[in-house]
């Protein structure tokens, strides 16, 4: 025989999944009226039908009700009463003032999408993992406007795991100028934001992250030292920019242990080219011979235009600092047709792997 709360679960289920499209509608007019939505979120069946549904097996509507309940005024008192069902909790300090459960809990995909999407729940939880006191923050907006706090966060490799897997404290991170700096500043948290995708495009997605970033020496040499750092910010207008902007990061760059050099054929009054597999980012171009026009096609000229660039040659090497396109780098000349000419390219390859 079915309990109460697998009825109420069928019952939720049928609501919200018998037509995708209504069920939305019917869970917007839930959140919308106070009483039922709170009513809804005490509701463990119903709850369990929008928090439960298992990461591989999503189906039409599932991320957009999960959008909605995680976004609503309700949405800590629906983690609250999902969580009961895997944890015995007096209150949100009780259950998170374990550091082991904690950590237990970002570590488990489906509970932290739940806890990690709840202001409330991915606070304190962030703040036990950085070795503070939970219960002397009352939510993520609150860790993130304490530099005390971030400080402990940023320090600790495993709180900034969990704040790296939840999009709900990174966008609290990225809104709040002392956490942000908190972060491009400490290697720790440079190096869990690069190792979590979700993290990572979160930042190079944002304008104003990757100017923090850009402006950093610290999260600077983490990125120039990471082929999915690089990959992700070639694919992204605002980070290009904020990149090619900053004399830090363009000096970050020039020292990257990832760079490569190459070089055209010797050529002589003929139209010439060198095509890398995938974007770059190129460093300088050395022309051998003073006094030739050379260029690149496919580069970023803007945050969403490319185009070619010609430069003069000097015989020494020039600046370039631009991302190309993925057609990749494409080299062309204007040769003396009495002489020859080769171009050599610093540059660093930025396809992901």
């Amino acid at each position: 025989m079915l309990g109460v709360n697998q009825l109420d679960f069928m019952s939720y289920t049928a609501a919200l999944k018998s037509n995708y499209r209504k069920g939305i509608r019917r869970m917007e007019a839930i959140l919308a009226n106070p009483t039922h939505a709170a009513e809804f979120a005490a509701n463990l069946g119903g709850v369990s039908v929008v928090l439960g549904v298992p990461i591989s097996l999503p189906d039409r509507n599932s991320d957009k009700l999960l959008e909605l309940l995680l976004g609503s005024d309700v949405a800590d008192d629906a983690v609250e009463t999902w969580l009961h069902q895997f944890y015995e909790f007096t209150g949100w300090d009780d259950l998170l003032s374990d550091s082991a459960r904690c950590k237990e809990m970002a570590n488990n995909p489906l509970i932290w999408r739940a806890a990690g999407g709840s202001k409330l729940a991915v606070g304190k939880s962030i703040a036990t993992l950085a070795g503070l006191s939970c219960s002397a923050y009352k939510d993520i907006d609150a860790v993130v406007a304490s530099s005390t706090a971030m400080a402990a966060v940023a320090a600790s490799s495993t709180a900034m795991a969990a704040v790296a897997a939840s999009s709900t404290a990174m966008t609290a991170i990225i809104a709040n100028a002392t956490a942000l700096n908190a972060v491009v500043t400490s290697q720790v948290a440079m190096a869990a934001i690069i190792g979590n995708p979700t993290a990572l495009n979160a930042v190079v997605t944002s304008s104003v992250a990757m100017t923090a970033v850009a402006a950093s020496q610290v999260a600077m040499t983490a990125v120039a030292a990471s082929q999915v750092a690089m990959a992700a910010i070639a694919g992204s207008g605002k980070a290009r920019v904020a990149i090619t902007n900053s004399s830090v990061a363009l000096a970050a760059l020039a020292s990257s242990p990832l760079k490569k050099s190459v070089s055209t054929s010797a050529y002589n009054g003929n139209y010439a080219k060198l095509v890398t597999n995938g974007p770059c980012f190129i460093i300088s171009a050395t022309h051998n011979n003073s006094g030739w026009t050379f260029g690149v096609r496919y580069v970023y000229t803007s945050e969403t235009a490319s185009g070619a660039k010609t430069y003069s040659s000097t015989g020494s090497a020039q600046s370039i600092n631009l991302f190309t396109t993925s057609a990749g780098l494409e080299a062309f000349a204007n040769a003396d047709s009495s002489s020859s000419g080769r171009v050599t390219f610093v540059y660093i390859p930025c396809k992901a792997a």
